[in-house]
């Protein structure tokens, strides 16, 4: 179910509303699940028990109006998080991130906080997702800010009531390093990872101290193949081990009107080295042709079509799997876009089997 679809469900209307994006799905130790759906404004959540065939669902989830794009985040079976970005109402450039925190598995979200706005000082843009270490509870969460030309993440050690911004990249003079959304991941030992793009290159940067210092950021694309690369994703697992999925382009523009994108997979075994290797993998053949939208709603028609990030992750045996959307193998007389799935079959992996 999503948006007015979950909420019409209980009067028997599943398959009709006016809502639904922006979702995201987590799945909690004990086997729940919990989904979240962007709808009019606001979030609706629902919670499933019995693998998504019934679902327990509160049209008002997080009780926080005129959002845009939340993430969840869960710790143990209870907590479960939802951040979002609030669009400023009264003025432009009033937009604030806030956390809300379930403590009852994701069903309700009665704790809600400020996590940074334009009177704290930073004035958020595109907000990426949100991780929390399961050793400790830390939260935290990352977001560019000044028209995409700086990253931030944004730290919580009091289960999401307070939060502490660092600075994480400073990027250069009138070049934006948003294309679309960061991207957050924790590795089994606790280090953090982000991943970004400037619109030509993808970005890779660690910390080993809970994000108090950073590495310099480092090139993951290579090559003529891979002139421009867009939407970087990151997830990590043993320490040090990362694997990053991106659009790549032989193309020297992600604006070009004939560029075709394939979905690449960079792996990295020494991610926390001071000058990281990384093996790239063509994961796909051309799978759209054109420009990719990387502002949102302010993007021209057809080039929404893709998914503006990538939800990757790492199957039980420890390899590579990861959705992706196509919008040039499929049939246009039934649809605009197919979703296809991946998973990596040989080679090195981040994680040993589970």
């Amino acid at each position: 179910p999503d948006g007015a679809q979950a909420a019409g469900s209980q009067l028997g209307l599943v398959g009709a509303g006016v809502g639904g994006g922006d979702e995201d799905l987590i799945a909690l130790p004990n086997g729940n699940l919990v989904m979240t759906s962007l709808w009019l404004g606001g979030n609706t959540t629902c919670v499933s028990s019995d693998s998504g065939t019934t679902w327990i669902c509160n049209p008002n989830g997080s009780t926080l109006p005129a959002d845009d794009r939340q993430w969840l985040a869960n710790y143990g079976n209870q907590t479960v998080y939802i951040t979002t970005k609030q669009l400023g109402l009264d003025l432009s450039g009033t937009d604030s991130l806030y956390a809300a925190r379930s403590m009852d598995g994701g069903v309700t979200f009665p704790f809600v906080s400020e996590i940074t706005k334009p009177e704290l000082g930073v004035q958020p843009t595109d907000q990426g997702n949100i991780v929390v270490d399961p050793s400790n509870g830390a939260v935290y969460n990352v977001f560019f800010a000044s028209a995409g030309s700086q990253l931030y993440l944004a730290k919580s050690v009091n289960q999401g009531q307070t939060w502490v911004l660092k600075l994480v990249v400073n990027g250069p003079p009138n070049v934006s390093i948003a294309h679309v959304f960061p991207s957050l991941a924790l590795d089994h030992a606790g280090n953090l990872y982000i991943a970004y793009s400037d619109g030509s290159h993808s970005f890779l940067t660690s910390s080993t101290d809970g994000g108090a210092t950073w590495k310099t950021p480092v090139i993951v694309n290579a090559g003529p193949a891979l002139r421009t690369t867009v939407e970087p994703w990151v997830v990590a697992g043993d320490a040090g081990k990362v694997n990053v999925f991106f659009y790549g382009t032989p193309d020297a523009s992600f604006n070009s009107s004939t560029a075709q994108w394939r979905v690449y997979m960079a792996q990295s075994q020494n991610a926390l080295a001071p000058v990281p290797t990384f093996y790239l993998n063509t994961a796909t053949g051309v799978m759209h042709v054109g420009a990719i939208c990387a502002n949102g709603l302010g993007c021209p028609a057809g080039t929404r079509n893709l998914l503006e990030y990538f939800y990757p992750d790492t199957y039980l045996d420890g390899h590579a799997m990861a959705v992706y959307p196509d919008d040039l193998n499929v049939n246009h007389a039934t649809t605009i876009t197919a979703a296809f799935f991946i998973k990596q079959t040989a080679g090195t992996r981040i994680a040993g089997p589970r």
